[in-house]
């Protein structure tokens, strides 16, 4: 089933430049999809994976990211991350590592600049409906507007 999901236009377009920027040094972006009200946020998570073109991301790194969002653990509904080199459909191990059944993913590829979300539930892999909403960006709601926040998170790789 295809539902339909809105995410702020200006954190999806941060997050592109994030993914853009990441994978001219060979590393993927990613973090957290969190609903709060009727969208769905992007919070950026340390990737903290050690081989290039990969990520992963540790409890901890996501636990100091959702409270330095305001957010709750309950209100995660999937994750993000990056494809530098690939379009924008989950690969084997972006199926692999989903834990939880019925999460989504949101992948941004940078070659070609697309993002698509999708639903995974075992290995049925379901496409959503994404809309970048127009509502104004507020940088308290969205943790992409808050200096310094994503350049800790996702430049420094291990």
């Amino acid at each position: 089933m295809r539902n339909v999901y809105r995410i702020n236009r200006t954190c999806l377009r941060i997050c592109e430049t994030m993914a853009i920027r990441s994978a001219k040094i060979g590393f993927e972006v990613c973090g957290l999809l969190v609903a709060k009200h009727s969208e769905i946020e992007l919070i950026p998570v340390r990737n903290s994976a050690r081989k290039m073109g990969s990520f992963e991301m540790w409890g901890h790194w996501q636990q100091i990211s959702l409270r330095a969002a305001n957010c709750s653990a309950s209100r995660v509904v999937g994750s993000y991350h990056s494809h530098p080199w690939a379009g924008p459909e989950p690969g084997d191990s972006d199926i692999a590592g989903m834990t939880k059944k019925g999460s989504l993913m949101l992948i941004i590829s940078v070659l070609p600049l697309e993002c698509k979300l999708w639903r995974i539930e075992g290995t049925k892999i379901t496409p959503q409906i994404l809309i970048a909403s127009h509502k104004p960006h507020n940088p308290r709601s969205c943790p992409h507007g808050q200096p310094g926040f994503l350049t800790s998170l996702l430049l420094f790789h291990p």
